[in-house]
């Protein structure tokens, strides 16, 4: 149950907080850009304690510093049903972690915890990774924006061994190389990460060696966002090395990191092997419209690619025909973003018909199999783009190629 905000802050100061939530059963709380006061995290912490159907909690962007995350994480402690708390912008220092280090030990629901944008630094990291070694259900950890620099020793040590955490963000820190060396060492003994970002981190070319070394040996991460990191061209040949031989990874952002036209080419290089690859962004790498040729040489023999960001790479009308021709063999690529380059709306449309056929195409063939699951033994197929009428056989070839796609 959602209810406003105001209300809710007009309840807060004239009645027992506990009453109010028992009274609403409210199951989702958003008191983001409040301005709580030191009391009312009071009255909250002590109706948290008896609370038994809050189960999502926003305090974000309160400025509670690390008095109010004592409060709070004095509830937590005795809490039963909260499993999303978002604390971020709230001036949280190494002290707050200290506290929210202490709940963590106890408190056996929560799964998403977001402490981006504080002021945690090395020594909060290492109270929080310390927590993380006695909790079990803490899946979902944001430490975005908090100075961890030497800390990402203490994560790494902990990434070793934790079985729970699946998806971890670690964005806008101080991580650069070493940090990078650290991280990248320990996903390769971690079995259950899923999920990684570090995006602004400076971890240049060799941290972007160190991280396609661990894509060779992991088997779980499946997303990797590594958003304007300086990993240039030299970068992106380790990456794409790696992604010949990672089975695993269906999300890659390098978005902003100055690949250009020679990191575009290794890249795609790449992609022409790859078999898991379905979601790609390259905005902002200066690929041009030789880069944009190279990838439409792995558009012509790629089959899992479905999104492909190409937004803001100075692509003119060659590259953009280049594309387009690639797209009338490519039925696999179903989102392409070309915004922000020198394309003239006429001829972008047609690359957005291209794509809208592929989405037809794609939706179509779904249908199809769904209907041979369904085990009729013969059915006519007539692609939206085709002429033709072919007839799939139950057991047949095109039968045997839909199975393996879709099944």
């Amino acid at each position: 149950m959602y209810i406003k905000i105001e209300i809710f802050i007009i309840c807060l100061k004239k009645t027992k907080m506990n009453k109010y939530i028992k009274i609403l059963h409210i199951e989702v709380l958003n008191l983001s850009y409040n301005s709580l006061s030191l009391d009312d995290i009071k009255l909250l912490s002590e109706a948290l304690k008896e609370n038994t159907t809050l189960t999502v909690l926003n305090l974000s962007d309160n400025s509670i510093g690390d008095e109010g995350a004592k409060y709070i994480m004095e509830a937590l402690k005795e809490n039963t049903t909260l499993t999303d708390l978002y604390l971020w912008n709230n001036s949280i220092g190494d002290e707050g972690a200290k506290y929210i280090m202490e709940a963590l030990k106890k408190n056996t629901t929560l799964t998403t915890l977001d402490l981006s944008h504080n002021i945690i630094g090395d020594e909060g990291a290492k109270y929080i990774m310390e927590a993380l070694t006695k909790n079990t259900t803490l899946t979902n950890l944001n430490l975005s924006y908090n100075s961890i620099g030497e800390g990402t020793k203490y994560i790494a040590n902990l990434l070793k061994e934790h079985k729970t955490l699946t998806n971890l963000i670690l964005s806008w820190n101080d991580i650069e190389k070493e940090g990078t060396k650290y991280i990248a060492e320990a996903l390769k003994e971690n079995e259950t990460l899923t999920t990684l970002y570090l995006w602004y981190n400076n971890i240049g070319e060799e941290g972007a060696k160190y991280i396609a070394e661990t894509l060779k040996e992991n088997k779980t991460l499946t997303t990797l966002d590594l958003i304007s990191n300086n990993i240039r061209k030299e970068g992106s040949k380790y990456i794409a090395g790696a992604l010949k031989e990672n089975k695993t990874l269906t999300t890659l952002n390098l978005s902003g990191n100055d690949i250009e036209k020679e990191g575009a080419k290794y890249i795609v290089n790449a992609l022409k092997k790859n078999k898991t690859l379905n979601n790609l962004s390259l905005r902002n790498n200066k690929i041009g419209n030789e880069g944009a040729k190279y990838i439409t040489e792995a558009l012509r023999e790629n089959k899992t690619l479905t999104t492909l960001d190409l937004w803001y790479n100075y692509i003119e009308e060659k590259g953009r025909k280049d594309l387009a021709e690639a797209l009338r063999e490519n039925k696999t690529l179903t989102n392409l973003d070309l915004g922000f380059n020198n394309i003239k709306d006429e001829k972008y449309n047609e690359i957005k018909k291209l794509i809208e056929l592929n989405k037809k195409y794609k939706k179509f063939m779904e249908e199809q199999y769904k209907l041979l699951k369904e085990e009729l033994i013969e059915i006519s197929l007539i692609p939206p783009d085709k002429s033709n009428i072919s007839v799939l056989r139950k057991g047949g070839p095109i039968y045997k190629e839909l199975s393996k796609k879709y099944n």
